[in-house]
């Protein structure tokens, strides 16, 4: 008994002095960031590859409100950029439905209203072209022919005045593309 007593007398003052140097020494703990993982599965016959190599998003150069001149009107700025379809299995679907859903200009359906939240453009909103250079209607969808392996679908978009005297500011839109077999 005595024994038994001794060792756990000696186990907690080995404990409390172990846990003061621990104290006395503690590590700086620096935060690295977050680290957002996403990923899919798809049982359709193409993987998704996203756009162009940066992941899903596409930068639009800077423009001068001068060449935003009349509502409706595309500023002819267009930024060119792809959906990349990775290893299409054509015996599976040789065609594809492509929509873009997302929010739209009240008085023009197919412009993408600006939703940048900070320091935001005024009356100027974005409009998607598809591979003929039609105007893309957003929340609906378009055919597109697939061919096996790799498939490239040249996209364009532009900035549109959605009203008188577009100001100065940042401009954005969020779509959401589908590819529905």
């Amino acid at each position: 008994m005595k024994k038994k007593l001794a060792v756990m007398v000696f186990a907690a003052l080995a404990g409390s002095i172990i846990s003061g140097y621990a104290t006395a020494q503690s590590a700086i703990v620096q935060n690295g960031g977050n680290i957002h993982f996403q990923g899919s599965l798809t049982d359709g016959p193409c993987a998704v590859q996203g756009v162009e190599d940066n992941g899903r998003m596409v930068i639009l150069q800077q423009v001068e409100t001068r060449y935003l001149t009349t509502p409706g009107e595309p500023a002819g700025q267009v930024k060119l950029f792809h959906i990349i379809l990775n290893d299409c299995n054509t015996s599976v679907y040789t065609n594809v439905q492509v929509s873009f859903n997302g929010q739209t200009d009240a008085t023009f359906k197919s412009v993408l209203v600006n939703s940048a939240t900070t320091g935001a453009a005024e009356h100027v909103g974005l409009q998607l072209y598809g591979p003929d250079g039609e105007k893309i209607i957003p929340n609906d969808s378009s055919a597109i022919v697939l061919k096996s392996g790799f498939n490239t679908i040249p996209l364009t978009i532009d900035y549109v005045p959605t009203g008188l005297k577009p100001t100065a500011g940042n401009v954005e839109s969020l779509v959401t593309f589908n590819i529905i077999y």
